[in-house]
């Protein structure tokens, strides 16, 4: 068929393209172009028949309607999934699970008098209390005494009363669940009492505590359920040494011999305070890492393990592995050894089992969650590094020297770095999994991690002489700062068990929360 009936209408001329003038002839291929002033006048179309629709039925209806509802929320959802900042979902590092506080927060949570609960009696103007722990899910509480003869006008009993007692304190619930006044079994008869650190291990339910009476160095052993004194060891007056060194269970702890330049170690079990597991004399230059399955030293010249439940020694290596430059983290360890070819890191398992070496990966830098972070001498180069297989996953130039460090809490494998300036500091994130910059962050020059949830970090500033100022939260994904508080106008903020408090100089607590609620962890 060559004709149409009835015959074809003429085509229209197109519709002039984005930014060509109107009236202007525009050449497309196959059409003519007709002379400027011409109108092309279609002839009229014939009508057409339209084919009837019948309308659809009440249920169909409801089908579609379902249908191009779903559409909908699928537009809606794809744009809001494209807009939405995704957070990690591991487990938080190190098992710390910490507030997610994105607004700024208000004492709205409980509200507890340490005065009162820990030290009855005493003035509040005689004690200045603190947390053993930022992360630990409970934390010890202790106290500071002013000074003799200051003006707080605290009697001597009182301030022994107050250093010398310790204190378990639940961050969830605002409970003091016991206090434990030392003093009534190691009385300071002659000089003062100090505590100097604590340590909580739930899993064997126990607390360590360190301190000296008159002069006297002290390990002694509480029960977690109630406080109760369970063991002790004291040490000749100034004859401490190194340590403790607290790792799991174990501890380790040096003192000093009549032999000059060596001194007598001891690896025991707080369940087992006054029974260790294993003593010898080693000199003072000989390096001592404690992982929680047993300690890493030297003995008559050969590298070797000590197990942490039976004090059997096994050579590491070769026997010639030296740990004095090393990272761990109570359970991971890496060694550093220089050989004819350079440098060569290895990594160790708890059992002191040779898992990978690998060398041309420079010095130490810091660890992450699964990096081991290490640098060329004279760059400012970082490299992660598997710690499971010692593969290098990637490098990043940072332009300047940079220290960097995994984050406490984080649910994400990232990599925290702060390079100092001088007069400022910089907080640069990198992703762990390529070692992408994500954001990076103006700080002072004295600003550190205290820890981060899930979407939320927490910067703590302090002053030159290292007194926290201030806490400024950050958005994990982004950097953005989402709240900042400082000492003058809001008073002590601090951050006990994973949450956020502030402390009054009345012995005051009070939970700092972002209603409706506070969320911890993933």
């Amino acid at each position: 068929m060559t004709g149409w009936t009835p015959a074809r209408p003429e085509r229209p001329a197109p519709a002039a393209p984005h930014g060509a003038a109107l009236g202007t002839p525009t050449a497309i291929a196959g059409l003519p172009v007709a002379p400027v002033g011409e109108r092309r006048v279609p002839a009229p179309v014939a009508s057409r028949r339209r084919r009837r629709r019948l309308p659809l039925s009440p249920a169909k209806r409801v089908i579609a309607g379902f249908a191009l509802l779903a559409l909908v929320i699928g537009a809606v959802t794809g744009v809001g999934t494209a807009l939405t900042p995704s957070y990690g979902d591991l487990a938080p590092w190190r098992d710390a699970a910490i507030a997610d506080v994105r607004q700024s927060p208000e004492p709205t949570g409980w509200t507890t008098n340490l005065s009162r609960a820990i030290l009855p009696g005493v003035p509040s103007r005689c004690a200045e209390f603190r947390a053993s722990s930022a992360t630990d899910p409970l934390v010890m509480i202790t106290a500071d005494s002013p000074s003799l003869g200051s003006t707080a006008n605290c009697s001597v009993s009182t301030i022994q009363q107050v250093d010398a007692t310790v204190a378990l304190f639940d961050p969830v619930t605002g409970d003091v669940r016991w206090r434990h006044d030392l003093s009534r079994e190691f009385p300071a008869t002659t000089g003062t009492f100090t505590v100097q650190q604590t340590w909580i291990r739930a899993d064997v339910g126990r607390v360590l505590v360190a301190f000296t009476t008159d002069g006297r160095f002290t390990l002694a052993v509480l029960s977690l359920g109630d406080g109760t004194l369970l063991s002790s060891i004291q040490v000749p007056r100034g004859d401490i040494g190194s340590g403790p060194l607290v790792e799991g269970s174990l501890v380790a702890y040096s003192v000093s011999t009549s032999r000059e330049g060596s001194s007598l170690w001891t690896l025991t079990d707080i369940r087992t305070l006054g029974d260790p597991v294993w003593t010898d004399l080693l000199p003072d230059s000989t390096p001592v890492v404690l992982l929680r399955s047993g300690l890493f030293t030297e003995v008559d010249g050969r590298s070797v393990r000590i197990d942490g439940a039976t004090g059997e020694a096994n050579q590491v290596g070769d026997g010639t592995v030296g740990f004095g430059s090393v990272e761990e983290d109570g359970v991971d360890l890496f060694t550093s050894d220089t050989l004819a070819s350079g440098v060569a890191i290895t990594a160790w398992s708890p059992e002191g089992r040779r898992l990978w070496t690998r060398g041309g990966l420079g010095d130490f830098a810091g660890l992450s969650r699964s990096c081991l972070l290490t640098s060329l001498p004279g760059t400012t180069s970082l490299r992660c590094v598997d710690r499971a297989t010692g593969a290098s996953r990637w490098t990043r130039d940072l332009a300047s020297q940079g220290s960097p460090t995994g984050m406490i809490g984080q649910t994400t494998d990232d990599v925290a770095v702060f390079r100092s300036f001088g007069n400022h500091s910089e907080l640069v994130m990198l992703a762990g999994g390529s070692g992408r910059p994500k954001f990076s962050v103006d700080l002072l020059p004295t600003t550190t991690i205290a820890a981060v949830s899930r979407t939320t970090g927490y910067l703590v500033s302090s002053s030159l002489s290292g007194t926290p100022i201030g806490l400024i939260a950050f958005d994990t994904e982004s950097g953005r700062i989402l709240w900042q508080r400082n000492v003058l106008d809001d008073g002590d903020t601090e951050m006990w068990g994973g949450r956020l408090v502030e402390l009054s100089s009345d012995g005051i607590v009070r939970e700092l929360t972002n209603p409706p609620g506070t969320v911890l962890g993933t």
